[in-house]
């Protein structure tokens, strides 16, 4: 296998949220595979393509982003996804049916509106957050410490 097929793979385990700006990345630093957590302390934005269905887990944790757009094909946000960032304000789309652990801790989060397809949404996923409003579906299966 080529080295660049190698990165594409690397890339496709976290959800290829990354791909463009991770191939400019291999591009000018001739950076090694992704891996959970490869972007610590370096992002500030990022944008989303339209064709990711998934974002894997922790993608985007441990970075300085402070809001995130998650395009409407997505259908899962996997754990610690967006851990531990400086976000305050995040759009979840309708495609969204299941928010897992930890998705969304330690943020600086006031207001999250959960949309009705939303189904599941782990333990802790909003946790340590400055949360003032939330609006969760009817019906979802929410974790007693979701926002704990």
């Amino acid at each position: 296998m080529n080295e660049s097929a190698m990165h594409t793979e690397s890339l496709a385990e976290i959800g290829q949220a990354v791909q463009l700006t991770y191939q400019q990345l291999i591009t000018d630093y001739q950076l090694p595979p992704l891996r959970p957590m490869f972007f610590f302390n370096f992002l500030t934005s990022v944008t989303i393509p339209g064709s990711v269905t998934f974002i894997g887990f922790r993608a985007f944790s441990n970075n300085n982003l402070t809001n995130v757009v998650i395009p409407s094909g997505v259908i899962t946000i996997q754990d610690v996804t967006f851990s531990r960032n400086r976000l305050t304000n995040v759009t979840i789309p309708n495609s969204v049916t299941s928010i897992g652990f930890g998705a969304f801790f330690d943020n600086n989060l006031t207001n999250v509106m959960i949309p009705s397809s939303v189904s599941s949404i782990g333990e802790r996923a909003f946790a340590d957050n400055s949360l003032t409003n939330v609006v969760v579906p009817h019906g979802a299966n929410v974790h007693p410490q979701a926002f704990d």
